[in-house]
């Protein structure tokens, strides 16, 4: 609002009635559509805020953060129990025994018939589970546990990181293969801290896409802190259309090259938390002993005990045992008196307080007190299913992650050395692998099975859901963990079974009522089978 002459005259000689017209004014703008602003508390200087001044990091603190950050939590993870069992359990819920992928090679796109598809897909099948038995470069592991390992790193340390490797053994099917480095080799070489393209490790090109990454190999088992470029291996993301680095990371924020782990939002109250539980524990241990303190007598008159010759006077028993074993007999000294030290461990506001905070720290890592600690006896039907409902929200977003940013880059690299080895059955009118490549390496992943809380109720919704077409039997068997096709199959090998043995083979014609208490908290639904 600009004043004219006029106001600052009058502001001049009068300061009182020039304020008045600079609120009238201001009034007048208002009502004619100039609205100002409020203030916003987010931005008060005042009060608990006046000190809230956010400060933002270069490149070299950002770095040995990170460093201590990962370092704290694969701490954590070693030794607080509540720690390694967020990462434990969201690790099984996502990866479980291992995602597989279900060939489902696109029909119309590569115009072939349903039954060159279902050849074709049976034997990408055949390849990647043979090849998921010598992926391990160490040759330890299954990829299965290699998945498990990924998604445990990527949770608890923020990243993952494997090469991929090339061995040509004698008896090995496939040459691809899987290096597994831990993310703390991934960092910039401390002579090449002034390129602006390499930022903590990675190197950038246009629009911030990565390029390479440079990974620290000490030659004499130095620390990978402060080596020169001598020490690291360049390794590029890309090699012409395959992969030459997984690096997969925990996203914190728009530019954010490297990940976070999960607890670190909440790390100070879970090693807080741990100290707490540790000291209550020391507690009860000297509480659940008989510790004693000996209040030593003195003479009538007050003065010392001491001899006529100025030395101090000594008792026919010997000094009192340090500690008391069981059938212990002590006789003590005139006058000393003992008293029982007491101290009640735990207090009655720790399992309170120790739960308070336990659902705050978890609740960081997306998930449940209950899921984390394995403890639902407190739980009824209704909140084990809101709990795993929420849960599978977090279980889902990781799993699509992992999917299409790993997993399908990965089957498609095992597809195509399986395709030059001959492994894979191609449809005569797509002799080429390359010609319809995204179309024949097109998949859905079988995920870990979520579980059922209560078997009835659940199988009878899966039942209402396919009388009204709102479910498929495919959806439901993805999400026991399984397929359409491998139940078809274990199902019709059943039945081949129990005929060779003349069993009855006829599908059973009970049907379950189930009835549900206008409660539904009630643990013990009342069920009716009519048969």
């Amino acid at each position: 609002m600009a004043a004219n002459w006029l106001d600052r005259a009058v502001g001049f000689f009068s300061p009182e009635r020039g304020l008045r017209r600079a609120w009238a004014r201001a009034g007048m703008e208002a009502l004619g559509g100039v609205v100002q602003g409020v203030r916003r508390t987010a931005a008060s200087r005042e009060g608990t805020l006046a000190n809230f001044y956010p400060t933002r990091q270069n490149t070299w603190a950002a770095e040995r953060d990170a460093d201590l950050i990962r370092d704290r939590a694969e701490s954590l993870i070693a030794s607080d129990g509540l720690a390694a069992s967020c990462i434990n359990s969201l690790a099984l819920n996502i990866i479980g025994p291992g995602l597989r992928p279900q060939s489902t090679p696109d029909t119309q796109a590569l115009d072939i018939s349903d039954d060159e598809a279902d050849a074709f897909a049976e034997s990408a099948e055949r390849a990647w589970e043979l090849w998921c038995r010598e992926a391990d470069a160490a040759g330890c592991d299954h990829f299965n546990d290699l998945q498990y390992q990924a998604m445990h790193t990527l949770l608890g340390l923020g990243e993952f990181i494997q090469i991929p490797v090339w061995i040509d053994e004698p008896g090995r099917h496939f040459g691809l293969a899987l290096q597994t480095l831990h993310p703390s080799r991934l960092r910039t070489p401390c002579d090449l801290q002034t390129n602006p393209n390499i930022r903590r490790g990675i190197e950038i090109g246009d629009y911030g896409r990565p390029v390479a990454y440079w990974l620290a190999e000490p030659a004499d088992n130095r620390p990978v802190a402060g080596l020169s470029s001598a020490h690291f291996r360049r390794v590029p993301r890309m090699v012409a259309h395959r992969w030459g680095c997984f690096h997969r990371r925990n996203s914190v924020g728009p530019e954010a090259l490297r990940g976070e782990s999960i607890l670190a939002p909440a790390m100070k109250l879970f090693a807080d938390l741990s100290a707490y539980v540790d000291s209550e524990l020391v507690g009860a241990v000297i509480a659940a002993s008989l510790t004693i303190f000996i209040e030593a007598g003195g003479n009538a008159m007050g003065l010392p005990d001491v001899n006529l010759d100025g030395s101090k006077k000594t008792s026919g028993k010997g000094n009192y045992p340090l500690e008391v074993s069981p059938g212990t007999v002590v006789s003590g000294r005139p006058g000393d008196k003992p008293h029982l030290l007491a101290n009640p461990r735990p207090s009655d506001s720790f399992d309170p307080f120790y739960s308070r905070l336990s659902k705050l720290v978890t609740a960081t890592a997306g998930q449940s007190l209950g899921i984390v600690s394995k403890d639902f006896s407190q739980s009824n039907y209704s909140s084990a299913r809101a709990e795993l409902l929420e849960a599978g929200k977090v279980h889902i977003l990781e799993q699509d992650r992992i999917i299409r940013g790993y997993l399908q880059c990965l089957y498609e690299m095992v597809l195509e050395e399986a395709y030059w080895r001959g492994m894979l059955t191609m449809p005569r009118r797509v002799p080429d692998f390359y010609a319809g490549r995204a179309a024949l390496c097109a998949s859905t992943w079988t995920r870990p099975p979520r579980g059922q809380i209560d078997i009835v109720k659940e199988r009878t919704g899966e039942q209402l859901g396919l009388s009204n077409l709102t479910d498929s039997h495919s959806d439901i068997l993805n999400a026991r963990g399984t397929d359409t096709e491998t139940m078809a199959r274990k199902i019709a090998r059943d039945r081949r079974i129990l005929k060779r043995y003349n069993l009855d083979v006829g599908i059973s014609s009970v049907s379950l009522a189930v009835q549900v208490p206008a409660n539904d908290d009630d643990e013990s639904p009342k069920k009716e089978a009519d048969q």
